[in-house]
């Protein structure tokens, strides 16, 4: 990849909020269909956690369900929650990604299998990913227009 191929492309100035509705409400086609996050190191397109997304909730629910008295004392094993949430991920929120490049300098094309071996290994690209998910402002309604199709 060239130097002009990884510099930053235009983006599309938003419309500031006009009321508290610009502010908070979401658009339900992002929220299932997901946004494009362009980060440095490659684009992933995530659905959003909440809201509209209710068969993520469902299987996350439904795979903690044997976990629930350890949770509630606060004796559940990290790292079985870690796998638990990874693979709802996987199957509820990450829609695809774009331009990841793994360690032998080739791209990794999107698929499940491969989504949880680097969710997995990098528990920190995990995190960011999370974040973006989990973030409403992200699916806000205002900036459908602006972000469809990115």
């Amino acid at each position: 990849m060239t130097k002009a191929e990884k510099a930053p492309k235009e983006v599309k100035e938003l419309p500031p909020p006009e009321s508290i509705y610009d502010v908070f409400e979401t658009d339900n086609s992002l929220e299932l269909e997901g946004v494009w996050f362009d980060y440095s190191f490659g684009k992933f397109k995530l659905a959003y956690v909440g809201g509209a997304n209710q068969e993520f909730q469902k299987e996350y629910s439904e795979k903690m369900k044997p976990y629930i008295e350890a949770e509630a004392r606060g004796m559940m094993d990290a790292e079985t929650r870690r796998t638990i949430q990874i693979e709802c991920y996987v199957n509820h929120v990450l829609r695809d990604w774009k331009d990841v490049i793994g360690r032998d300098g080739k791209e990794i094309k999107y698929s499940k299998a491969a989504a949880i071996t680097l969710f997995t290994d990098l528990k920190h690209l995990f995190e960011m990913i999370r974040t973006g998910a989990t973030n409403f402002a992200n699916y806000r309604k205002i900036y459908a227009d602006a972000v469809s199709g990115n």
